[in-house]
């Protein structure tokens, strides 16, 4: 959770898209041999990962649109 927070520094939106996307295939796969525990798990870790990739996004554009950075 902190990296989704940005609180150790990445700027990166590639670790927040790795998460999402294993997090997915791990759910994928879960369709099989369903685990509820596992299945809540990987819901958080998509939902963390989509609070990342957004905080990114909103940064991005107001770095687009006021040229700075806050």
């Amino acid at each position: 959770m902190p990296l989704a927070l940005r609180c150790l520094g990445n700027k990166s939106w590639l670790c927040c898209d790795l998460i999402f996307l294993a997090a997915g295939s791990v759910l994928v796969c879960l369709s099989e041999n369903f685990n509820l525990a596992s299945t809540m798990i990987h819901i958080f870790w998509i939902l963390m990962s989509a609070l990342g990739l957004s905080l990114s996004y909103v940064k991005l554009c107001s770095i687009v649109r006021w040229g700075y950075s806050p």
